[in-house]
């Protein structure tokens, strides 16, 4: 099981960071100089794929609403064709409210942004 999260600021075309929080411990996190939340949200899915979880639970309405209800790839089709390259038929998708005292959803939420603000203190970011 992982649970991920993305943070941009400003949305969009921001700093962004993305997180996730696998239940073997390991925490994995990563960062884009110019993003937005979504983009940043289906990044921290596809990195909880390509770490082996086989059930994911996300925040963002707008990735599970993709996932599970079918809804419309309007955009971030680059993200979405990689999406498709990694993704596992055996890969269940959790939407689970954010900011509601799930530790792990909590957990990933802090390290989306710790990874966001990296960027801003990094010299080569400059």
């Amino acid at each position: 099981m992982a649970h991920t999260d993305g943070s941009v600021f400003p949305n969009p075309d921001g700093v962004g960071g993305w997180a996730v929080v696998l239940e073997d411990g390991r925490e994995l996190s990563g960062r884009d100089e110019c993003a937005t939340n979504n983009r940043m949200e289906i990044r921290a899915v596809i990195e909880a794929m390509q770490a082996g979880a086989t059930e994911i639970h996300c925040d963002s309405t707008y990735v599970t609403g993709i996932i599970n209800k079918g809804w419309k790839r309007k955009a971030n089709h680059d993200l979405w064709a990689e999406f498709d390259l990694v993704r596992r038929p055996s890969v269940v998708f959790v939407y689970v409210k954010g900011h509601d005292g799930n530790p792990a959803n909590e957990r990933a939420d802090v390290l989306a942004g710790e990874a966001r603000l990296s960027a801003s203190l990094d010299p080569a970011a400059s």
